[in-house]
């Protein structure tokens, strides 16, 4: 993500088709991004991360933005462990990661002259500690242990329920809901 053995700028163009497209590198435009793209959309929807210049092929441009908003990690290794459970939500966390940023790094997401760039805001959320948005996560991604005592286990089974981030359905599970519930009337 972030190569601190050379002293150069951040990323800020994405290549598709072989060439170079400026985009914005800001964090509040990938948290857009990143919103939007839960939810089926146009590709030109997408034409507001850009500069400047659009590629002509916007399906590829989409793919490269995602590539660029969720960059591969080498560490931690994939342990097979995966939990289709959602940990962290930028909307339904939104205070929750404003609160944190300002607790631990004295930062105002919402201050006017900030202009930081995503792969920083990355790095800075990932590095969090000892806070509220901590806990919440930890209580989503907890799993039973053999040697939690039994009182532990039953408080964060209840923890992780209260805080668990309920899937959105896709359009074919809520007609396929709406189709049954029609059939029992």
């Amino acid at each position: 993500m972030i190569d601190l053995s050379k002293v150069i700028d951040l990323p800020d163009s994405i290549v598709v088709s072989g060439k170079s497209y400026r985009i914005h590198t800001d964090y509040q435009f990938f948290i857009t991004f990143v919103l939007m793209a839960k939810k089926p959309r146009a590709y030109e929807d997408y034409n507001f991360m850009y500069e400047g210049k659009i590629p002509a092929d916007v399906v590829k441009g989409f793919e490269e933005l995602k590539n660029f908003a969720f960059p591969k990690k080498e560490l931690p290794r994939d342990t097979g462990n995966d939990s289709d459970e959602i940990i962290l939500d930028y909307e339904k966390d939104g205070d929750l990661i404003y609160s944190a940023f300002w607790q631990c790094y004295g930062i105002d997401l919402k201050a006017e002259y900030l202009h930081l760039h995503w792969y920083k805001f990355l790095a800075l959320l990932s590095g969090i500690k000892d806070t509220k948005l901590n806990k919440v996560m930890e209580f989503r991604s907890y799993i039973p242990k053999e040697e939690d005592g039994k009182e532990y286990r039953k408080y964060m089974l209840q923890m992780r329920e209260m805080w668990r981030i309920e899937k959105e359905l896709t359009d074919e599970e809520k007609e396929a809901i709406f189709n049954f519930d029609s059939q029992l009337k």
